[in-house]
């Protein structure tokens, strides 16, 4: 008789990659000790490391667990994490409720996958992107796109592109936008980011996305400590 599945997390050196397994019960206490075992683990990994989250095996998301999920997913991408893919069976009401509560948080929302097959495949088509996106909720951007001047709010933004919806204008596929970003700091200061761009897709009459042109090290660096400072707050 096959022993009882147990959640575990397993590193791959020759792949740059993070796998976690959740089998049986998934409880605060389960992940508050999984997470010292995530911390040892991605100390092995090189950045830009990719992580699958397997649910497969999971029979109950205890939901008073929610908030650890977050605060593991908040240390991933702190610890320059690529991509997260969560491979779980939409159809169960535990896992939909973990699915839609950290899609109405700040921060990182990983993909989701229905196989261990369809996550491979996904991280073999994504293109390698220079820092993962965090996903922001009120936070208004303002654009510039030849002679006409906009505004929107931010849907994501990594340290190599932005996602605008409720944009009052879409710029052209393709065509140049100067981008103004505020966000709060301590002591009610600003922090103010400027950067130029290509429009790269639109959707609808109010939503675009742009890549971001030439940002040199010192400003990617200062807007990804900015970005993981908005998504942690979110679980303060």
């Amino acid at each position: 008789m096959a022993g009882k599945k147990k959640t575990k997390v397993n590193v791959s050196i020759a792949d740059n990659r993070l796998v976690i397994v959740f089998a049986g019960k998934i409880s605060k206490k389960m992940l508050s000790d999984l997470y010292t075992d995530i911390r040892f683990s991605v100390a092995d990994l090189k950045p830009g490391f990719d992580v699958i989250c397997d649910y497969l095996d999971a029979d109950v998301i205890v939901l008073n667990s929610i908030p650890t999920f977050q605060k593991i997913s908040h240390y991933l991408a702190s610890s320059n994490a690529g991509h997260i893919v969560r491979v779980m069976d939409t159809s169960r009401l535990s896992e939909t409720q973990l699915g839609n509560y950290v899609n109405r948080v700040q921060g990182y929302h990983p993909v989701v996958a229905e196989s261990m097959e369809e996550a491979e495949e996904k991280l073999a088509n994504y293109q390698k992107r220079d820092g993962i996106r965090i996903y922001l909720y009120h936070t208004p951007v303002e654009f510039v796109s030849g002679d006409r001047q906009g505004d929107g709010d931010i849907f994501n933004i990594s340290t190599s592109g932005i996602a605008v919806e409720h944009a009052s204008f879409i710029p052209e596929i393709g065509s140049e936008v100067k981008f103004s970003i505020s966000f709060s700091v301590q002591d009610e200061q600003k922090e103010l980011f400027e950067f130029d761009a290509t429009t790269v897709r639109s959707e609808g009459g109010s939503f675009f996305a742009a890549r971001f042109n030439n940002v040199d090290e010192e400003t990617r660096m200062r807007l990804w400590k900015i970005l993981l400072d908005e998504a942690l707050q979110e679980m303060e």
